[in-house]
């Protein structure tokens, strides 16, 4: 569909809102691309909602996964459950 001057975003004032949103993902995704902890604001609706949402949900996965293995550490270091493994579910944020 092609985008009229009637329904150009920029026309109603969207535009700013996304440029805005795709400057802050940015800098998130920098962050998190340097090691740093990064996250969203939720408080968005629609489509930049759920990226953030999405985004905030990738970016938990270290933080679940050294959780995860320190359950599993102390399970067969100090409590001697050799047969403890790593559950994939638990890292799955659902």
């Amino acid at each position: 569909m092609a985008t009229t001057a009637a329904t150009s975003p920029a026309r109603h004032g969207a535009a700013p809102l996304h440029d805005e949103f795709l400057g802050e993902l940015l800098v998130a995704l920098q962050a998190a691309k340097a090691g740093d902890r990064a996250r969203l604001s939720t408080r968005r609706s629609g489509l930049m909602g759920e990226v953030a949402r999405a985004f905030n949900d990738l970016a938990d996965t270290p933080t679940k996964l050294n959780r995860e293995l320190a359950r599993v550490s102390r399970a067969v270091g100090r409590d001697g459950r050799i047969g403890e493994r790593v559950r994939i579910d638990q890292m799955a944020g659902h």
